[in-house]
C-alpha cells in the first residue's frame, strides 16, 4: 500500500535546557521531510496498528522504508503521548515500539551507504521524537555520510540533520560541524524561514557561534523572508539570537518584531515566554504596541501558562522593566496560584526574585499561597533559591513569618557550604533589611561565610554586605579586609548603588576611624561625583545623610553637586527621600539655598 506520509508543523515536545542560570525551554520541533515508501512494502497499519508485524516484516525494507519506520514510530509515540493512554497499556506499546527501533536500527546498519540526506534527517528527528539515543554505530554512520554527502544537502536537510544532532546532543566530529557551517554559508540564499528557525535554534542549542560571514548571510536572509516567518520561527529565531547573544541588526529587529505583531494570535505560551526571554537576554525593549499585543495574548492564553513559562516571563519582564509590567505579572500571577503546587524551587525562586525586582507585591493570597509551597520543598532548595526568595521578599518590605524563617534557618545551615560569592552578600542585605540581627541564627552562620567568599565578592557583593553589616549593627571581623579589598578597586568599577551604599555603611560601621576608613571615604566621595547621573532619589537621600554623618566640609562641592541632581530629580521624590535630605541638612547645621529649599516644598 501507500504509506501515508506526515509532512508539517508538528506540536512541541518540551525539553528542559539551562540557559544563563534560568530554566528555558527549547523552541518546539520541526516538521521533517520524509521520503516517498514503495507500495508493496508499507506500511500505515503496520505501524500505527500492529508494531509486532513490523518488527517481523522489517527485513524487507529498502533504505527509505527505514527512515519512514523511525518516522513512524516517533510520531506513535509522541502521539501516544499526547492522547494520555493508561500507564499499562502505554507500557505494553513502549515494550513494543523499542523491539521495533531495535529492528529497525539492525537492518539500517546493513543498509547505511544507501542512506540520502533527506533520510539522515528524518531518522535523526525520529529518534528526538522517540526520545531514544540512537545506537552508536548508527549514529556515528549517519554522521559519516552526512560529511561524504555535504555537497549534496538541501537547505532543509542541512537544517534537519544539524537540528536533530544537536536535540539529540550528539558529539559532532569537528570536521562535520564545520562542513555543515560552510555549506550553510554558500547555501543560505536557498534557506526559507522553516529552514532559518531550525539552524538557528540548533546552533544555540550547541552553542556554536557562527562566523561572521555565516552570521551575516543569516541576518541578510532573514530581511529577504521575514514576511514569510510563522509565529514559531519567529519566536524560535529570537530565542536563538537571545541564546547566543547575537545582536541582530536594526533592521532585523524592525521587521521581526512587526512580523511578530502580525502572527502573534499564532503564539502559545512557550512562545510567548521564549521570546521575552530573548528580548531580555539582548536588552531589546518591546515598543508599547508590541507590548500591549504581548499582554492581550497572555490574557487570552492565560490558563495555559505553566509553572515554567510564569517564571521564563516574569524573569523577563522584570529584566526589561517593561512598561505594562504590571498588567502582565497580574496576569502570570492569577494563573501560578492554579498551578502553585507545580513550581519548582528555581521556579518559586525566579517568580519571588521577579516580583522583588519589580517591586510589585502579588497580593497576600499569591504571597501566601508561594510560602506554603516553599515550606514544602524547602528541603530541595539550593542557597541560590533560598537567597532569592529571601532577596525577593526583602525587596516588597516582607519579612518571614516564625515557620518560615525556621524553615528557612534549617536548611541554610544544612547548605551553609554551598552559599556562594553571590548568595552570602545578598542573603545578608535581605535579612538585614528584614529586620533581624546578627544574633538570629540563619545571620550567625551565613557571617561566618563571608571569610569563605571574600577573595571573590564582586564590587556589588561587598557594597552589599558592608551595608548588611552596618545596618545589622555587627562588629564583624571581616570589616578591615572588606575596607581594604574596596580600596583596591577603581572607582569606575563602582556603580551609583554601590557608592550610596558603601557610603551609607561607612557611616554606621562600628570602626575606629583610621587611614583605611579615611582614604575609603575619600574614594567614594569621588565615586559619588562619577556616578552623579546614576543616582535615584534614594541614592541621594542617603549619601547627603552619610556625608552629614562623616562631618564632610559643607563647603565641599559634593554638596552643590548632589543639590543640582535634587532640583533635576525632584518629581521623583517621595516623603521619605525629602525627609531624610531635610534632615541631612539639620545634622549640618546648613539651610538649603532657597532653589533647593522651593524645589523641596513643592
Amino acid at each position: 500500500r501507500l504509506v501515508a506520509v506526515v509532512l508539517g508543523l508538528e506540536g512541541a515536545v518540551l525539553v528542559d535546557a539551562d540557559v544563563g542560570g534560568l530554566l528555558v525551554r527549547e523552541p518546539g520541533e520541526v516538521g521533517l521531510e520524509v521520503g516517498q515508501v514503495e507500495g508493496r512494502h508499507l506500511l500505515v497499519e503496520l505501524l500505527g496498528e500492529d508494531v509486532e508485524l513490523c518488527v517481523e516484516r522489517v527485513g524487507a525494507f529498502n533504505h527509505v522504508n527505514c527512515s519512514t519506520g523511525f518516522h513512524k514510530l516517533g510520531l506513535l509515540v509522541r502521539n501516544g503521548r499526547q492522547e494520555h493512554q493508561g500507564a499499562a497499556e502505554w507500557a505494553a506499546q513502549s515494550e513494543m515500539v523499542t523491539g521495533a527501533v531495535r529492528a529497525l536500527t539492525r537492518h539500517s546498519l546493513t543498509l547505511l551507504n544507501h542512506f540520502r540526506p533527506i533520510q539522515i534527517g528524518s531518522i535523526l528527528g525520529a529518534h528526538v521524537k522517540l526520545s531514544i539515543a540512537p545506537d552508536a554505530r548508527l549514529l556515528e554512520g549517519l554522521m559519516q555520510l552526512s560529511k561524504a554527502q555535504l555537497p549534496h544537502f538541501t537547505a532543509r536537510s542541512t537544517a534537519n540533520v544539524l537540528w536533530g544532532l544537536a536535540r539529540l546532543r550528539a558529539s559532532i566530529p569537528a570536521g562535520l560541524r564545520e562542513g555543515l557551517l560552510r555549506h550553510a554559508t554558500a547555501t543560505m540564499p536557498l534557506f526559507k524561514a522553516m529552514e532559518i528557525s531550525p539552524f538557528l535554534v540548533a546552533l544555540a542549542l550547541l552553542q556554536i557561534q557562527p562566523p561572521a560571514e555565516l552570521v551575516e548571510a543569516l541576518m541578510h536572509r532573514i530581511v529577504e523572508t521575514a514576511d514569510t516567518f510563522k509565529s514559531q520561527e519567529v519566536a524560535n529565531t529570537f530565542w536563538s539570537l537571545g541564546s547566543l547573544q547575537i545582536q541582530p541588526p536594526p533592521e532585523v529587529y524592525e521587521l521581526l518584531t512587526r512580523r511578530l505583531a502580525m502572527v502573534i494570535e499564532g503564539c502559545d505560551e512557550q512562545m510567548i515566554s521564549n521570546t521575552l526571554h530573548a528580548f531580555a537576554n539582548l536588552k531589546h525593549y518591546p515598543d508599547p504596541e508590541l507590548q500591549k499585543a504581548f499582554l492581550e495574548r497572555m490574557a487570552a492564553i492565560q490558563t495555559t501558562f505553566t509553572p515554567q513559562g510564569i517564571t521564563i516571563s516574569m524573569w523577563a519582564i522584570a529584566s526589561l522593566d517593561a512598561e505594562l509590567k504590571e498588567g502582565m505579572s497580574w496576569l502570570l500571577s492569577a494563573q501560578a496560584h492554579r498551578v502553585i503546587k507545580n513550581f519548582t524551587p528555581l521556579g518559586v525562586s525566579m517568580t519571588m526574585w521577579a516580583y522583588g525586582k519589580m517591586e510589585i507585591h502579588p497580593g497576600d493570597r499569591i504571597i501566601d499561597a508561594f510560602v506554603q509551597h516553599i515550606l514544602g520543598i524547602v528541603g530541595e532548595m539550593r542557597a541560590q533559591h533560598c537567597a532569592m526568595v529571601m532577596w525577593g521578599l526583602a525587596r516588597l518590605d516582607l519579612r518571614m513569618d516564625f515557620e518560615l524563617e525556621s524553615a528557612m534557618t534549617g536548611r541554610v545551615l544544612a547548605i551553609l557550604d554551598q552559599f556562594s560569592d553571590l548568595d552570602v552578600p545578598n542573603s545578608l542585605w535581605a535579612l538585614a533589611k528584614m529586620g533581624l540581627s546578627d544574633q538570629d541564627e540563619i545571620v550567625a552562620a551565613l557571617m561566618q561565610r563571608i571569610p569563605d567568599v571574600a577573595a571573590t565578592l564582586t564590587v556589588q557583593g561587598m557594597t552589599n554586605t558592608l551595608w548588611a553589616l552596618a545596618k545589622l549593627d555587627s562588629d564583624s571581623q571581616v570589616l578591615p579586609a572588606l575596607i581594604d579589598r574596596l580600596l583596591e578597586v577603581d572607582v569606575k568599577d563602582f556603580n551609583g548603588q554601590a557608592v550610596a551604599n558603601a557610603l551609607w555603611a561607612l557611616s554606621n560601621l562600628h570602626v575606629e576611624e583610621g587611614d583605611a576608613e579615611e582614604r575609603l571615604k575619600v574614594k567614594l566621595i569621588a565615586g559619588l561625583r562619577e556616578k552623579m547621573d546614576e543616582l535615584t532619589p534614594q541614592h541621594i537621600a542617603n549619601s547627603l545623610w552619610a556625608l552629614s554623618m562623616l562631618n564632610v566640609d559643607p563647603d565641599d562641592a559634593i554638596w552643590r553637586q548632589l543639590s543640582n541632581q535634587i532640583i533635576a530629580k525632584i518629581a521623583d521624590f517621595d516623603s521619605w527621600s525629602v525627609a531624610n535630605t531635610l534632615n541631612a541638612f539639620r545634622i549640618l547645621d546648613v539651610r538649603p539655598n532657597e532653589t533647593l529649599m522651593a524645589a523641596l516644598d513643592s
